[in-house]
């Protein structure tokens, strides 16, 4: 037989990490916490993305590893916050986390930067710069030129 003993799961009562609390107000803070957190996760997430896709496009050398990482622990960080409030058990955390992450995922679609790395502007910038380039992007600039004009298939 299953019965439940002091459920929190439809109160305002919150167990997380042994600590107890049953504070309407201290709920609905933490509550709209989280939904804040959760949501900026999302930017977070995609800004994450977003610079490892562009850092993979430039030699390693250029690439800004500690942007990089630091984008990682946050995200881990926020990651383990999700964790401990999904496994609080509440049922307004559970809807709250919902919610959060639809707030959170039309928020960035309506304000995400598009790439800087995007193939026809790098292509553009590569050709607007072509005299502080490189003998290999020179070399590969007479490739795509030559197969423009000559209408040939490239080979690399």
């Amino acid at each position: 037989m299953c019965e439940t003993k002091d459920s929190a799961f439809m109160s305002t009562k919150i167990n997380m990490l042994g600590i107890t609390c049953s504070s309407v107000s201290l709920y609905m803070t933490i509550l709209i916490l989280y939904m804040t957190i959760l949501a900026g996760k999302h930017k977070l997430t995609t800004n994450t993305k977003q610079i490892h896709r562009e850092a993979l496009s430039v030699p390693a050398s250029t690439r800004n590893i500690g942007k990089i990482a630091g984008y990682a622990l946050a995200n881990t960080l926020i990651h383990i916050i999700y964790v401990i409030f999904v496994t609080s058990n509440n049922f307004g955390f559970l809807v709250a986390a919902v919610v959060a992450h639809v707030v959170g995922v039309v928020l960035v679609f309506q304000s995400q930067r598009p790439d800087h790395k995007h193939p026809i502007r790098s292509l553009a910038h590569a050709i607007q710069n072509l005299s502080q380039a490189d003998s290999k992007t020179k070399k590969e600039w007479q490739l795509i030129k030559q197969a423009i004009l000559s209408e040939k298939p490239l080979k690399m």
